[in-house]
Parts: C-alpha cells; sequence; structure tokens
C-alpha cells in the first residue's frame, strides 16, 4: 500500500467531494499532514487539466491532502464512520467493565432539553495488531427516565431501545426534557475479545452533565424488569397480551414482550382476589436464546404470580441469530374457597333428591365437585372415574365414595397433570 501513497488500516478524513460530467473525485487528507495518493488525480497526475484545478482548488503541496477517483476509494478504503456534529453539543463518557453475561448501568442528569446521543463505543480495532484476530461484539442498550429521579424505586419511563451488530459504537438518539435517566448497556462479548472487555458509555447533546456509574446498586433482571414493564404499558416494541377470562380468572392479564433491544419477557399482572397464576414454559429447537435470573442456565421457565402480584420471565436473543419453538401450559389456580363459591354460583347444579345437590365445575386447573345436604337424609354417591391426565386429590384409585350426611357439605377435586385431559364418570347414588 506504500508504494501507492496511502497507509494500511489507517484513518484518513473525507472533506468533500466533487462531480464533474463522468469524474467523481474525493478529496482527502492524510491526518499525519504528509505522505499522499500517488495514483489517479494525485498531486503529480497527468489527468488534470486547468479547468478541474480551478474547480477544485487545487493545490501540489505536501501537506496531507490529495484527490481520489471514487473507483479507488472503493476499491483501497474498506469503511465510513461518520462524525455528527450539533451546535451547542458537548460530549462525554464514563468507562465500564463487563464481565460476560453482565452489564452496566449509568445515571445522568439532563438539564437542558435537546437532542442525545447514547452509545456504547468499544475499543477500535486499529488498537490491536492484525494477527490478533480481534473483532466487535454485538451490543444493546436502552435509554429509560427514573421517574422520581433517583433510581429504580419510582418506576422508570421506557424511552428507547437499540442494538448494534459486530460494529464499534452503537447508538440510540432520543428527545430529551430535563431529567434523571438511565441507560441499561449489554455487550455480548466474542470468545476471541481481549481480556480487558470494557467499554465506554457515551452522551452527545446540550448540557455538561456527566455519566455515572451505578451498575453495583441493582441486578440486572431488576433493571429489564422495570425498562420492560414500562415497553409493555407504552406499546414500544412487539406486544401482544391477553386475559384467563375464560379461566374464570379476567383479572389476570398475560403479555408477551418483544423490546427494541432484543430481550422477550413473559409478563403477568394478577388483580385476581383468590387466583393464582401458574406458567410452565418448555423452549426447544434453541439457538442463540439465554433465559436470565432465576432461571438462568436452563431452557424453561415455571411462573407462579399470587394474587395482587406481578412476576415476569425475562430471555435475551441473539442480535446475530436466534430461533426457538416453545410449549407452554398456563392456568389460574383457585383454592379451595374460591373454587366452592366458583362452583356453587358458575357450576353445573344437579339435584339429588330435595335438598341434596351436587355442583360440577369444570376450569383451567381440572375439575371440581361440591355436594351440599340440607335434607335429613344421607347421600352415599360412588364416583368412578374414567381419566387420563388428571389425578384425583386425596385419593389413590379411581373410584370415589362421597358420603354427605345431613348439614354437611363435601367436595372432589381432579387436577390436571399438564397438558391435554379426558374425562369420563359413572355414579351410582343411595340414599339412607
Amino acid at each position: 500500500m506504500k508504494e501507492i501513497g496511502l497507509v494500511d488500516g489507517h484513518a484518513y478524513t473525507l472533506i468533500q467531494v466533487y462531480e464533474f460530467d463522468d469524474v467523481r473525485l474525493c478529496k482527502i487528507r492524510n491526518p499525519w499532514g504528509s505522505f499522499e495518493w500517488k495514483g489517479d488525480w494525485s498531486d503529480k497526475s497527468d489527468l488534470w487539466t486547468d479547468q478541474l484545478r480551478d474547480a477544485v482548488g487545487f493545490t501540489d503541496e505536501d501537506d496531507g491532502i490529495f484527490f481520489i477517483s471514487w473507483e479507488d476509494v472503493a476499491k483501497y478504503f474498506s469503511r465510513f464512520s461518520i462524525n455528527r456534529y450539533r451546535d451547542n453539543s458537548n460530549f462525554v463518557s464514563t468507562m465500564f467493565r463487563q464481565k460476560p453475561e453482565g452489564f452496566s448501568f449509568a445515571k445522568m442528569n439532563i438539564s437542558k432539553r435537546g437532542t442525545h446521543t447514547f452509545s456504547i463505543s468499544q475499543r477500535g480495532e486499529r488498537m490491536f495488531d492484525r494477527d490478533e484476530d480481534y473483532k466487535y461484539s454485538c451490543a444493546r442498550l436502552i435509554v429509560a427516565k427514573l421517574n422520581d429521579g433517583q433510581g429504580l424505586d419510582g418506576g422508570v419511563t421506557y424511552i428507547q431501545g437499540g442494538i448494534g451488530c459486530m460494529v464499534r459504537d452503537t447508538h440510540v438518539d432520543v428527545d430529551l426534557e430535563k431529567g434523571v435517566y438511565g441507560v441499561f448497556a449489554e455487550v455480548d462479548w466474542e470468545e476471541n475479545c481481549y481480556k480487558g472487555r470494557n467499554y465506554c458509555i457515551t452522551r452527545y447533546g446540550p448540557g455538561e452533565d456527566g455519566v455515572e456509574d451505578c451498575t453495583g446498586e441493582y441486578a440486572k433482571t431488576d433493571v429489564l424488569f422495570e425498562c420492560l414493564r414500562s415497553a409493555a404499558e407504552q406499546g414500544i416494541g412487539k406486544i401482544t397480551e391477553k386475559t384467563l377470562e375464560s379461566d374464570g380468572a379476567p383479572g389476570i392479564q398475560v403479555m408477551t414482550i418483544n423490546d427494541q433491544a432484543h430481550f422477550f419477557a413473559h409478563y403477568v399482572i394478577n388483580e385476581e382476589a383468590s387466583a393464582k397464576y401458574k406458567c410452565e414454559t418448555k423452549f426447544s429447537e434453541c439457538t442463540g436464546v439465554t433465559m436470565l435470573e432465576p432461571y438462568a442456565g436452563t431452557t424453561e421457565f415455571d411462573l407462579m404470580v399470587e394474587p395482587g402480584s406481578e412476576g415476569m420471565a425475562i430471555m435475551k436473543k441473539s442480535i446475530r441469530q436466534f430461533g426457538y419453538s416453545k410449549s407452554t401450559n398456563e392456568q389460574a389456580v383457585f383454592g379451595k374457597k374460591a373454587l366452592i363459591k366458583k362452583a356453587m354460583e358458575e357450576g353445573d347444579k344437579k339435584e339429588r333428591c330435595p335438598g341434596i345437590h351436587q355442583y360440577y365445575l369444570k376450569h383451567s386447573g381440572g375439575l371440581f365437585f361440591v355436594y351440599t345436604n340440607e335434607s335429613d337424609k344421607t347421600l352415599v354417591e360412588t364416583l368412578t372415574f374414567n381419566i387420563t391426565g388428571l389425578t384425583i386429590v386425596g385419593h389413590d384409585s379411581n373410584v370415589v365414595e362421597v358420603r354427605c350426611a345431613p348439614g354437611e357439605m363435601k367436595d372432589v377435586e381432579l387436577k390436571k397433570d399438564g397438558g391435554g385431559w379426558t374425562f369420563g364418570l359413572s355414579t351410582s347414588i343411595m340414599l339412607e
């Protein structure tokens, strides 16, 4: 390369471009201030005419500035980086060191409204010898406003997420009002990455506010829970939602979240008074997916959400390539008191004799029978079940005898084992 006046692996400045009929020229500067291109359209080239020299302001000096055809630029230069400049903006940064599968969390006080650029900036490849085979790693970041101006306790407002696939800088541009903001950053380090494993989180925008490292104050899943919950509330990313109304639990809301930073979450809000939410999900044929705590190292999660609470299972998707299939078994789980109430209010009612009734309820977790006796006789009913995928609670055989004396209430519960189930029943009834 030096024979033609170029430095291999060196950065140049593109000053200006020109086009004259079929001639396209680039004006380029070597930051050394010397050592220039020697090919076509160089200082000593015989392609120049007086008209073209005047049009581009040509001078024959060893100042590092030279002209080169666009065709030769495309031949000898491998990449371009565009520098962004905005009036009244400042650049601030802080270096972070991140372990594999770790993360960083930065806090910034934005004192001036305007457009701000946040980025994860990895160490440049020009800082390594070519035989080290250094590669940039994939990265993801999320910008969120800290609602209480302090931390996560007051919740966050998801602003924007972004990803970068094996590039030095991963960035997002956002228009922000004054306030305190957090930046979640994670780099999926390549195996041959240098041992330092550090990068800078940067901000370019109005004001001189710095970048504060708050990584040690929070767990990774706590930060992501708040961010992804806010994304779901605002409809940022790809969101699907449903309720378990068909299971008799309309207060259970289930959402799947695919956000802009390639996180996937199964998010549940349970506003039921007595029903729990239970979900068993297994992933298969997984490529490029990672479960986060408390399910790290597995390809499945079991999520139980109590009444009046929320729950979330989070998975990270590879930026380069991912794929999976999954099977999910979810249901509303009612306690015995709630099942008795639902059976008597919503179930099928059958009279065995005046004053003696059976209530039968089919729900998401299985089957439930309730017997009430307001007569002066005792009911003896034998239930013979033909079932698959169901377990009779408290009984080892498929034959159950129900003895319900005057003033008593009795119940029989069949719980779903998981997946599909079938049910058949024959009965014999006797009164004493």
